[in-house]
């Protein structure tokens, strides 16, 4: 990943705001990236993270015995080596790394934590549901809610962290997953005919700076489906 383009793209299009809480004697802030905005911060050991839309981070500035953070949504984590770990926790599970890059997909109305590994080690932990799994670069590690399991595979990893760049990139992805995507960015709220439309397949690459209407004027092509728009309601 070319990181001075990235930059130059936060400079550009991210957005964010931060609140500040006090807790027991160290300052907490929380990183909120809106609808169809992002944010990014460095943190205070030279850490970076990227916020996609709808994303919510809980951070001390000043690090002490350890380096953790809260995600609720979907970030990029660009982590610097450092004595202790750095730990993502999400509602269900923590994310340990020492040095190395991966993005985190766990917002609150998935049934599924996505973390996608692209340099170094990361590994999964909750001892609530004895999950201890270890990841290796180019590979995507998936951990059902439902079930508390956890499948791994390879995996693009360029496609997954796509939002980085403006894009979506679907490959033979639910109409349904497809849809919660949207509606995180554009603030509509997708409903579906039947569990056949959800289920069907779909694969494309879109842009922020496409309008939702040329965007579901391509799906309609591609998977045989009509949609009418009402105020922020498609359905």
């Amino acid at each position: 990943m070319d990181y001075n383009q990235l930059s130059k793209f936060a400079c550009a299009f991210f957005a964010g705001y931060v609140v500040n809480r006090e807790s027991q004697g160290t300052t907490y802030h929380t990183l909120t990236s809106p609808t169809g905005q992002y944010a990014q911060l460095t943190l205070a050991d030279g850490s970076e993270i990227w916020l996609n839309s709808r994303s919510k981070l809980l951070y001390s500035q000043h690090f002490t015995s350890a380096r953790k953070v809260e995600l609720e949504g979907e970030g990029l984590f660009i982590i610097n080596k450092g004595a202790a770990p750095f730990v993502v926790k999400t509602e269900a599970i923590d994310i340990i790394a020492t040095g190395t890059q991966f993005n985190v997909s766990a917002y609150p109305d998935d049934n599924i934590v996505a973390v996608t590994l692209i340099e170094g080690m990361v590994k999964l932990f909750s001892a609530a549901n004895g999950i201890d799994h270890e990841m290796k670069p180019g590979q995507i590690a998936v951990y059902n809610k439902t079930t508390n399991n956890i499948s791994t595979q390879s995996a693009d990893t360029d496609m997954h962290i796509s939002w980085i760049r403006g894009e979506y990139r679907f490959r033979e992805m639910p109409l349904e997953d497809v849809a919660k995507r949207f509606e995180r960015y554009f603030n509509y709220t997708f409903t579906f005919d039947s569990e056949e439309l959800k289920q069907r397949k779909f694969t494309g690459t879109f842009y922020n700076n496409q309008s939702i209407e040329t965007i579901l004027q391509v799906i309609e092509a591609s998977t045989n489906m009509q949609h009418s728009i009402e105020k922020n309601k498609i359905k």
